[in-house]
């Protein structure tokens, strides 16, 4: 079997926003892989379609921020909350473990660094 590889690329002119997918390469899937079986998942149509969202690469942060408000009708904050819960579910490691594993890693990675600028304290003036 042979799946397309799409390339995403994001436009806007007058406040719409389209998303664009372009195919960039076949991939040969083998045989073995289309043959096993998967247990059911508990993702919602909107949970496959956030981490998709999140596999797209953003040039600028407020593209990013404005596409959530689009697509989902979320604040950005609000999305955050959703997206950590969901990176927590098993079934989300199984739809798609590299993804998953990555935003697992950043939102630890800016959990410590957020707890160690909390534990600085700084020099009182004239100590």
């Amino acid at each position: 079997m042979r799946l397309s590889v799409c390339t995403a690329r994001l436009t806007g002119s007058r406040g719409i926003l389209t998303l664009g997918l372009q195919p960039t390469r076949k991939v040969d899937v083998p045989a073995e892989a289309e043959a096993t079986p998967r247990s059911p998942s508990t993702l919602s149509a909107r949970d496959v379609e956030v981490l998709a969202f999140e596999a797209l690469e953003w040039a600028h942060p407020g593209v990013k921020e404005e596409a959530v408000r689009v697509r989902f009708g979320l604040s950005f904050a609000r999305y955050y909350q959703m997206l950590s819960a969901l990176i927590d579910q098993p079934d989300a490691v199984r739809h798609d473990p590299v993804l998953v594993y990555r935003l697992q890693r950043e939102r630890d990675s800016r959990t410590h660094a957020r707890a160690a600028r909390s534990l600085t304290v700084p020099l009182a003036a004239g100590l």
